[in-house]
């Protein structure tokens, strides 16, 4: 919840053509007595990941996606509560966002380009105008402590928390 009465959610939606159940996006503006699903723009019917900011505001990455993918990541954006959304890449395979206002985010655990799939290099890009263009803060290659350039960590598993766009955690570890 955003407010008293105004909120986002993630719920499941039945799957018509025998497939698996897709994630939706559903608001609230009555303290969560009902919930109606915000449609995501075409090509798109369902999401890996998103971010709520406030009542209107919502990032998405589109999905379903895959696993070890290092092209650009399709970002997508709105400021209206869903009634609009403006397209954005991420340059590089992420399901991991987060920002901290309307411009200042992250995307974390980047996929990009390595020798072969298993020696990716991962990168944390940090965006100052909403997603429309992204800046390389580290890269760190897969089991490595090797980080260049910058002070972030990048291991494969990690999530990062902002408390201003100077100021944030990155918890890493290892399964």
């Amino acid at each position: 919840m955003k407010s008293e009465t105004n909120g986002w959610g993630e719920a499941m939606a039945a799957a018509t053509d025998g497939n698996f159940p897709q994630r939706v996006l559903v608001q609230t503006r009555d303290g969560g007595k009902s919930w109606n699903e915000v449609h995501l723009p075409a090509p798109y019917t369902s999401f890996i990941t998103s971010f709520f900011l406030d009542e209107t505001t919502a990032w998405v990455i589109p999905g379903p996606g895959a696993g070890f993918e290092t092209s650009p990541t399709p970002l997508i954006r709105t400021t209206d509560g869903g009634k609009s959304w403006q397209k954005f890449m991420i340059p590089g395979g992420t399901s991991e966002i987060t920002f901290v206002d309307k411009q200042n985010g992250w995307a974390m655990d980047v996929k990009q380009k390595g020798q072969d799939v298993m020696d990716q290099n991962l990168a944390i890009f940090h965006t100052t105008d909403g997603g429309k263009t992204w800046r390389q803060m580290s890269k760190a290659q897969t089991g490595t402590t090797n980080i260049t350039p910058g002070p972030f960590p990048s291991s494969g598993f990690g999530d990062g928390t902002f408390l201003n766009p100077q100021k944030g955690w990155f918890v890493t570890g290892s399964m």
